[in-house]
């Protein structure tokens, strides 16, 4: 499989859920650094999000994760996941904006 040349970054379920199965971060995502173009390709066919930085993916899981009608500290991210998965941790599909 061919490496990335530049750095890319997606959103995906959250590790504590994703591989620990907490339930308080059943709707939360994090970034996750994609390493091939396989990869690549598999979060582009699934409908997530593509960043060329992990700053960006960071503040993009933040604005997932805490809507601005949050309430407390458990995230709510709107979207969902698809069964496909990166580094074991399925990928996050957001919610289609008006």
């Amino acid at each position: 499989m061919p490496k990335l040349k530049t750095d890319q970054y997606a959103l995906v379920q959250h590790s504590a859920a994703g591989y620990k199965g907490d339930s308080t971060f059943a709707h939360a995502v994090e970034e996750r650094r994609l390493n091939t173009a396989a990869e690549l390709a598999t979060v582009q066919k699934a409908g997530g999000l593509v960043f060329d930085s992990y700053v960006a993916a960071s503040d993009a899981a933040e604005a997932e994760n805490y809507p601005a009608d949050t309430i407390g500290l458990v995230p709510v991210a709107p979207g969902t996941f698809s069964f496909h998965k990166i580094d074991g941790l399925r990928i996050y599909i957001p919610k289609p904006k008006p």
